[in-house]
C-alpha cells in the first residue's frame, strides 16, 4: 500500500501546487506532528507510511481542495487502489 499511498500524496501535492513545506504546515494546522523530511519521505515513497500517516496527509490535502471549492481528490487510506 505504501506505494499508492506515495503515489497519491504527489499527485495531490502536484495538483494544490504545493510542495513539502506547504503539506507540513497544512498538517501541523489539524494536528499532525511531522517534520518536513518524513512528509518528503512519505510522499516519494522513501519511507512506508502508516494507514494514519497516510489519512493526516490526505486530510489536509484535501481540506485545501475543499477551500478551493472542490470535491476531496486524494483517497484516503481505505480507499486506496491495491497494489501488486
Amino acid at each position: 500500500m505504501s506505494r499508492a499511498s506515495a503515489a497519491a500524496i504527489r499527485e495531490g501535492l502536484e495538483r494544490s501546487h504545493w510542495n513539502a513545506t506547504d503539506l507540513w504546515r497544512a498538517t501541523l494546522g489539524i494536528g499532525g506532528a511531522f517534520s518536513t523530511w518524513e512528509v518528503e519521505g512519505l510522499a516519494s515513497g522513501q519511507r512506508e507510511s502508516t494507514e494514519i500517516e497516510h489519512d493526516i496527509l490526505a486530510s489536509a490535502l484535501n481540506d485545501h481542495f475543499a477551500d478551493e471549492g472542490s470535491h476531496h481528490p486524494v483517497p484516503y487510506w481505505s480507499d486506496l487502489p491495491p497494489v501488486f
